[in-house]
């Protein structure tokens, strides 16, 4: 049986990649995503100096060309995806008479429209994955 595959937005630090460490210590083939790609370099490193099997992608959540090319990519490098982890996401604070349509949209297309992408780039809905609704039902799921 091969080891399950994890994609992990938003893994080049922080949050996501505390999630993307605790999947490999938990045996799953990782793959990290990220916008900054020094980070993300420095990241990749890590896990294979600590001899997790990692793969990364620069990519920015928001466009949709690079989340298919993210899936894609997993693909290419393990055959699979079992577990895709939207935790990529932004904020931009600032009094509420300040803010732009612009803001909007950015802090929408990281944080919202992320999503339905990956919905895009999978080519199915997590009901017909056999998922729940929900990623961290999803994560449950795959690791039962």
């Amino acid at each position: 049986m091969s080891k399950k595959v994890a994609v992990i937005t938003g893994s080049a630090d922080g949050l996501g990649k505390g999630i993307a460490e605790r999947l490999a210590a938990d045996g799953f083939r990782i793959v990290l995503s990220d916008i900054n790609a020094g980070q993300l370099a420095a990241t990749e490193q890590e896990f294979k100096r600590n001899g997790h099997e990692v793969t990364s992608f620069v990519g920015n959540v928001a466009r949709r060309d690079d989340q298919f090319a993210l899936v894609a990519h997993a693909v290419a490098t393990f055959g699979q995806v079992d577990v895709f982890i939207n935790n990529a996401g932004i904020e931009d604070v600032m009094p509420l008479d300040a803010v732009r349509e612009p803001d909007l949209e950015k802090v929408f297309s990281v944080n919202v429209l992320q999503r339905g992408l990956w919905h895009a780039g999978r080519g199915r809905t997590d009901e017909e994955a056999g998922h729940g609704r929900q990623d961290h039902q999803c994560l449950q799921h795959c690791r039962a």
